[in-house]
């Protein structure tokens, strides 16, 4: 049996890259999967065009609680990846695949 697999792609930044994003892997990733859209950007404008975009394409989007000084955009980043580890991932069976938002196929791959 194939074990579930679930990518969750951080955003921040950049909410233009989410339809990108998954209508790439939709062509190149040669397996089923589930895209969930990590929101951690830190202004209200991106934070809201990260949940449309995520909303109009159908996708699970979750919100992190990443702290870490502006000035400091790694830490941030490993933050927001700690805490979907800890609140989402860490007692679920399957795959868990982390992209960055900007992260898009361009060959074909399997990840199983």
């Amino acid at each position: 049996m194939t074990k579930k697999i679930k990518i969750y792609s951080f955003h921040f930044n950049r909410p233009d890259f989410i339809a990108l994003q998954k209508k790439t892997l939709d062509f190149f990733l040669k397996e089923p999967y589930e895209l969930v859209i990590v929101n951690n950007a830190r202004d209200g404008n991106s934070i809201r065009e990260i949940d449309k975009q995520t909303k109009d394409l159908g996708l699970k989007c979750i919100r992190t609680n990443a702290t870490a000084p502006s000035h400091l955009p790694g830490l941030h980043h490993a933050q927001a990846m700690n805490g979907v580890w800890l609140n989402h991932i860490q007692h679920e069976e399957g795959y868990a695949v982390f992209l960055d938002g900007d992260v898009v196929a361009i060959k074909g791959f399997n990840i199983h």
